[in-house]
């Protein structure tokens, strides 16, 4: 394989075929049970029982549901970095990726190589922002940047550099992908706080994708809350939306990063 060329710039494609959001599943296995003779027997007549009235459900609530997302809008958070999988599907905290372009109507994307004839590379990695509300809703509640890259977008943004504005951390010199990598991770190993923006982006399902995809289309992507139906005042995160050549799609939304800002800039500490 040709070697990497990290000094060159990298360009963000126009039209990015995907940016699905990952989510891991934390299931432990259990496979040990008690017997049955060590369980202990309990007294529904027990007077302790008896005097505790339960009050405050609801009476038509879903305890199987899922949470709707945290609202659009500002919140603390404290960051903490987490893996990303390389080419051969392992986890990473960084990985190394080629540099696509969108070929449109299906086709697979086409690899992007530099002037000097080498692949156009760049890292990737993940971030976890745990919002920091004590007492309030949405404590502890955690979003994602999934797509936390080197890329270089239109406007010359780099959302790697960007996080080391809001850190306050100095960018490397020389700058390329190990120097920015080592940093970004550095700086992330204490769990910063800073102020992050948080936008509902619907998604088809991986299932629906992959049909519109098939069909020549593309996956309906929608971005903010206010885009999505209300039921009793309540922004409800289920839509569908009709796709040519394929009909009707659900989009399911969930909360994701939209901006990163230096702490205390969008919020207020309680």
């Amino acid at each position: 394989m040709t070697p990497a060329d990290f000094s060159a710039p990298i360009y963000q494609d126009e039209a990015e075929d995907s940016h699905a959001q990952a989510h891991a599943d934390d299931a432990n296995d259990a496979s040990a049970h008690a017997d049955d003779s060590d369980v202990p027997v309990v007294d529904l007549n027990d007077p302790a029982l008896l005097m505790e009235e339960i009050t405050g459900y609801s009476a038509d609530g879903d305890p199987y549901a899922s949470p709707p997302p945290v609202p659009d809008g500002f919140y603390r958070a404290k960051l903490k970095q987490i893996d990303v999988k390389n080419e051969q599907g392992q986890p990473v905290r960084i990985a190394q990726r080629q540099e696509m372009t969108y070929a449109g109507g299906g086709a697979p994307g086409v690899p992007v190589i530099s002037a000097n004839g080498k692949p156009k590379m760049y890292i990737a990695t993940a971030i976890e922002a745990t919002i920091q509300d004590p007492g309030g809703k949405f404590d502890n509640v955690k979003v994602y940047e999934r797509f936390m890259d080197s890329r270089i977008d239109r406007q010359g943004n780099v959302k790697m550099l960007h996080l080391l504005r809001v850190l306050g951390v100095k960018v490397p010199s020389p700058l390329n992908g190990k120097t920015l990598g080592d940093t970004v991770l550095k700086a992330l190993a204490g769990e910063p706080e800073c102020d992050i923006q948080t936008q509902w982006e619907g998604q088809a399902s991986q299932d629906d994708a992959a049909a519109i995809k098939a069909q020549g289309g593309r996956a309906p992507r929608i971005r903010g809350m206010a885009k999505f139906p209300q039921v009793d005042g309540k922004y409800v995160p289920d839509m569908q939306v009709n796709v040519e050549k394929v009909g009707k799609v659900n989009v399911h939304a969930q909360a994701a990063i939209a901006g990163l800002f230096p702490v205390g800039t969008k919020t207020k500490k309680k």
